[in-house]
């Protein structure tokens, strides 16, 4: 909302005051007018990528997933990190 018209002289002189009242408003009027014209941007909504057929893993990472159960067969404390180690370590061996 716009502020109030402060009226300088006392409303019974409506001479001089009612005009400029009137002015007052129709510069009001024209201001909201021109707010009302002013086009705003939307945001884009992200469009999702569809999921598609999951892709198999690649025979390194089967091969340490395999290593890793294994492992978590044996002592359930053993963490990824020690499974790609032994992973590493059969394949310098030649065993992948």
């Amino acid at each position: 909302m716009h502020k109030e018209f402060k009226f300088s002289k006392s409303p019974d002189q409506t001479g001089a005051w009612l005009i400029k009242y009137l002015a007052y408003n129709q510069k009001m009027a024209r201001k909201t007018m021109r707010r009302k014209t002013v086009k705003r941007r939307t945001a884009r909504r992200a469009t999702r990528k569809s999921g598609g057929a999951k892709k198999g893993g690649n025979k390194w990472n089967k091969f340490v997933m395999g290593v890793y159960n294994e492992m978590k067969r044996k002592d359930a404390d053993v963490s990824f990190g020690d499974a790609l180690k032994e992973a590493s370590r059969l394949k310098k061996k030649g065993e992948y």
